[in-house]
């Protein structure tokens, strides 16, 4: 007796189950990604050497001509605010947003950047008030559109509180040669943003820095104790 056995059709799988079930698909892509990740982390590293090394133009003018050319010192002699500025500090709206709210924090006080800041008790200061500053602003900004939201809605909506990052771009990746802190309120607007700004190559978050600065302070007592 014969019987006749039809075979299945084969299963062709779609991307990506197929790329991941053939081992050599896999391996080829894994490859790729290590030499595109590896290419970009070694730009990265060349930028931060140049720039490391290189002077800025600030270095080379007195400090009444630092202000004249410097973007965020005539935002400041301006009062070209619209969200906060006392003694100290300034905030407003950056020009590109990269999340659901993103601020700029700027001390009026011109600091290149994170590298040049003095480990003193006075710039322990200005980190901690620029923390503050951020994290009122973005909690009212955020209970701001929950109150209109409530008030476009027929049901009562649960309040929930926002997400934040606070943190400075590392001396290399800086587009203003002035000091500022970037407040976001999270979710970013694309995986890749969200990814360099949370990655330590590129950013330092406010705590980190506090934290650094507070046991260089540390370490300065200590030496003074032993000498």
């Amino acid at each position: 007796m014969s019987t006749n056995i039809q075979s299945s059709p084969a299963v062709k799988m779609s991307f990506p189950v197929g790329m991941f079930t053939n081992s050599y698909l896999f391996g080829q892509s894994a490859k790729n990604f290590m030499l595109a990740a590896g290419f970009f982390f070694g730009i990265t590293v060349i930028r931060y050497l140049f720039r490391a090394n290189k002077r800025s133009e600030f270095d080379y003018y007195p400090h009444d001509k630092v202000i004249e050319i410097c973007k965020f010192c005539q935002i400041i002699k301006d009062q070209q605010c619209n969200l906060y500025n006392d003694e100290d500090v300034m905030a407003f709206s950056d020009g590109g947003p990269l999340a659901k709210q993103h601020l700029l924090i700027v001390p009026h006080k011109h600091i290149r950047h994170i590298n040049t800041i003095e480990s003193t008790p006075e710039s322990l200061a200005l980190l901690k008030k620029m923390q503050k500053v951020a994290l009122d602003l973005l909690k009212q900004i955020h209970l701001k559109e929950f109150e209109k939201q409530q008030a476009l809605s027929d049901k009562p909506l649960e309040f929930k509180e926002g997400q934040y990052l606070l943190g400075f771009h590392r001396s290399f990746a800086i587009s203003v040669d002035h000091l500022h802190m970037h407040a976001f309120e999270l979710p970013f607007k694309s995986t890749f943003i969200y990814w360099r700004k949370t990655c330590w190559i590129f950013f330092m978050k406010i705590e980190d820095l506090i934290s650094y600065i507070e046991k260089q302070i540390e370490r300065q007592l200590q030496r003074k104790v032993t000498f």
